[in-house]
């Protein structure tokens, strides 16, 4: 029945029911459990609401296959949704007010999906901003550029400076800027520049963090250095219709982008070297494992 017969409460039901009537949960025991001994420990939490799904119960067969149909084609969401939904996090709560202060960002931002698809107009996804994000949050006290780790108090702190780092990267990738006045269209120069890739984007926040815990104070000269190296051709993908030849190995293999892993170790590297920052073991193994691929495919 309706809650009310008049206004907004007439769209919302009233359900009774006959307790005399089984109630079995068909997921969510472990939550039951957790809940009942909250409740224990805080009795004023029975005063919250929570959100459950009621089914007729027909049978324990009915019931067993309605709990696998459940668990079975459950679809995980994306880490876009995580993000945008999760606001107890503070690094989540950092990077959704970052995406609205942004110039090149805006509405260019896909907060739905983990990657940006080909035929969109949108230049990034919130889950590639996070990945880039995240490292240089948790270098930045390290390297004594912020003052303390992120907390409620220090957040404002974090959104100002995550501001300033993200339009210090747009003035390295003129592209973007150019796209977000509309310039360019972005479905036509996603595939002639590497920069663009979330895989690419997010090893180059791996490397800012890295360049700010070596050089500290001076870390936009490094990290300028090392974007702007004529090695990396404007970071584009092809020149004509030929690959750029520095980044096979690194990024490309022929005319594909490698995956996402060997990115990271590659590019990572690459770009320490680049900026003459201290090199990892791993970095050096990396730098030798490019160039053993860089020769098989010149071959």
């Amino acid at each position: 029945r309706p809650a009310s017969e008049v206004g907004d409460a007439a769209r919302i039901g009233i359900l009774e029911l006959d307790q005399r009537e089984p109630f079995i949960i068909v997921d969510g025991q472990h939550r039951f459990a957790a809940i009942l001994e909250a409740l224990d420990k805080e009795p004023s939490l029975g005063e919250e609401t929570i959100t459950i799904v009621l089914f007729p119960y027909l049978s324990l067969k009915h019931s067993q296959q309605l709990f696998s149909d459940l668990n079975r084609t459950a679809k995980k969401t994306t880490k876009s949704l995580d993000i945008l939904f999760d606001h107890r996090d503070g690094a989540n709560r950092v990077v959704q007010q970052v995406v609205e202060r942004v110039s090149v960002f805006g509405l260019r931002v896909n907060l739905e999906d983990a990657s940006v698809p080909l035929s969109s107009d949108q230049i990034f996804s919130l889950a590639g901003i996070y990945q880039a994000s995240k490292p240089i949050m948790d270098a930045a006290p390290v390297a004594d550029i912020l003052a303390e780790a992120l907390s409620d108090q220090s957040e404002s702190q974090y959104v100002e400076f995550l501001v300033t780092v993200w339009e210090f990267l747009a003035d390295l990738f003129p592209e973007w800027r150019t796209v977000a006045k509309r310039e360019l269209d972005i479905r036509d120069v996603r595939s002639k520049y590497l920069h663009w890739n979330s895989g690419v984007i997010s090893t180059i926040g791996e490397f800012v963090a890295y360049a700010m815990t070596e050089s500290r104070k001076d870390w936009q000269d490094t990290v300028k250095k090392a974007i702007l190296h004529p090695d990396n051709h404007g970071w584009r993908r092809v020149e004509g219709d030929v690959p750029v030849r520095s980044w096979q190995g690194i990024i490309t293999a022929g005319t594909q982008v490698l995956p996402r892993s060997a990115v990271r170790s590659g590019l990572r590297a690459h770009l320490r070297n680049l900026a003459g920052l201290r090199l990892t073991d791993a970095d050096k193994r990396a730098l030798a494992d490019t160039q053993e691929l860089k020769a098989k495919l010149g071959s």
